[in-house]
């Protein structure tokens, strides 16, 4: 097999192969001999949105980026620039960028070493969608190419006469799910399908194709990726809701169809996706009307007047120890029209205390990494964690849940004296006393029982400090049973011989 590979050092690197039977292993081996290099290395692709929404601030991703002048590797930060559709450019400090009109955009990262550079350049458009309450407009959401839309009351109309025209959602949208709802009129279904694409944020090669076709008729399908067609069945011009779910890998139709999607296919890794449609088979005026995405209306409006939503990846553990560590369950946020949100953590203990993680963050209103988040359980009772997912407009979505921790370890229990291994018939032994330990209970609120089991299978309890004569030959068994106050239980068996 072909293999690559990039040298960060200068020097003599041995290339080895081997090839193997059930016998032999043959070697041939070669040299390679690496320079210093001083000219920069682009080491990563820059993942910029395809889409910047006018005076809305977004974060441009970093690359990594070497240098090899002394022949080691030094880490290089790039000098961007942007470029507007006017030819006005100007260079950024640091990664923070806001369009401030709409057109196209050109990005370009610069790495140098010395007097060497190189560059790379990526373009995408700037959308302004208008200012909430005056002129904001929802169509100005779905980019279209050789398509028009307008905005009513209830949805939105995506209108062409031409073949392959389309729309492309600007915003990346969660791919735990996703839903959209539209319909036909039998006036304008002068097409034969409707393509929609799912394709990875990240990774455009990681893609489900859903083709409706014969929309709004008896006859009406579904397929993926151009394999078996499923029959709809759907009656005509009514709203049509088709889905992707994430957790079952399929494409589902009005909650009553349900497709498998390839077996290959996995899922989308960066748990984004992005939406696109187009018309297929295009004979004259085509309409198709779209009522709503994921949980937000698409219909004339004023602005983002819905909250995000929240995925939460449930943990089938809640219930935990006293001093236990505690990892937060994973989730995941995201809103259609705002890409911009925020996801607010907090954790209050049982007693309404806020809760300091391992990494020493307190967890009220925090913003950053949940892997910061974990934090070791000091009290028993209720903890109560609270997810808050806000968008810039204000719109918030809560979850919450508790986890119980409980004193789930018995105490630890010694004996002060050992009880003797054997006794002669009338001999007395005095019942010992217990020291006791534990996280949450005081010894004293402990509670101590002995019981001595007889070789006839008859049972005594017994007192602490007490002195017993036994009067009878064979084994017996001297147990204690220490038990805390949440009901934990450690059990000492000590074997006496009676000769």
């Amino acid at each position: 097999d072909k293999t690559s590979f990039v040298p960060m050092y200068a020097g003599e690197y041995n290339v080895e192969y081997a090839c193997s039977d059930y016998n032999l292993t043959v070697k041939k081996s070669y040299t390679l001999s690496v320079e210093k290099n001083d000219t920069p290395v682009f080491l990563s692709e820059a993942n910029l949105p395809k889409y910047f929404i006018v005076g809305k601030e977004y974060t441009l991703p970093s690359v990594e980026a070497y240098q090899f002048a002394s022949g080691n590797p030094a880490s290089v930060t790039p000098v961007i620039t942007v470029k507007n559709g006017n030819g006005k450019e100007q260079r950024l400090n640091g990664y923070a960028f806001t369009a401030d009109k709409e057109g196209t955009l050109t990005f370009t990262y610069t790495i140098a070493c010395g007097e060497n550079k190189q560059k790379k350049t990526y373009t995408a458009q700037a959308v302004n969608v208008g200012e909430v309450g005056t002129t904001f407009d929802i169509t100005k959401y779905f980019y279209a190419s050789n398509a028009m839309l307008t905005a009513e009351a209830k949805f939105i109309t995506i209108a062409t006469e031409t073949e392959g025209a389309g729309v492309e959602f600007i915003n990346s949208l969660s791919s735990n799910y996703f839903s959209i709802k539209l319909s036909t009129k039998q006036l304008t279904t002068n097409f034969n399908a409707i393509n929609m694409y799912l394709k990875d944020s990240e990774d455009e090669s990681v893609a489900i194709k859903i083709t409706y076709a014969n929309p709004g008729k008896a006859d009406s399908y579904l397929a993926i990726n151009d394999g078996d067609p499923q029959l709809t069945k759907n009656a005509e011009s009514s709203v049509q809701l088709i889905t992707y779910d994430d957790s079952t890998k399929q494409i589902g139709f009005n909650g009553n169809i349900a497709i498998n999607c390839p077996r290959k296919f996995t899922g989308f890794p960066s748990g984004m996706i992005d939406f696109s449609l187009e018309f297929v088979g295009v004979t004259g005026r085509s309409e198709v009307d779209v009522y709503g995405i994921n949980n937000q209306v698409i219909g004339k409006t004023q602005g983002d007047f819905f909250a995000p939503e929240i995925w939460f990846n449930a943990s089938s553990q809640n219930v935990f120890g006293v001093k236990s560590l505690i990892e937060l369950a994973e989730v995941e946020y995201a809103d259609v029209l705002d890409f911009d949100t925020t996801l607010y953590i907090n954790v209050s203990s049982p007693t309404q205390e806020y809760v300091v993680s391992e990494s020493g963050y307190t967890l009220q209103n925090y913003t950053g990494d949940i892997a910061n988040c974990t934090f070791r359980a000091t009290e028993y009772g209720n903890y109560l964690v609270r997810f808050v997912a806000e968008d810039s407009s204000g719109n918030s979505k809560v979850y919450a849940y508790s986890i119980i921790v409980k004193e789930i370890l018995p105490p630890t229990v010694v004996l002060e004296n050992k009880p003797p291994k054997s006794v002669k018939v009338g001999e007395a032994f005095t019942v010992s006393n217990v020291i006791i330990n534990d996280d949450v209970s005081a010894p004293e609120n402990c509670t101590v029982s002995v019981t001595l089991l007889g070789p006839l299978g008859d049972a005594t309890l017994l007192t602490l400090g007490k002195t017993y004569n036994l009067q009878m030959q064979g084994t017996y068994y001297l147990c204690y049973l220490v038990m805390d106050e949440a009901g934990n239980m450690t059990m000492l068996k000590h074997k006496i011989i009676v000769e």
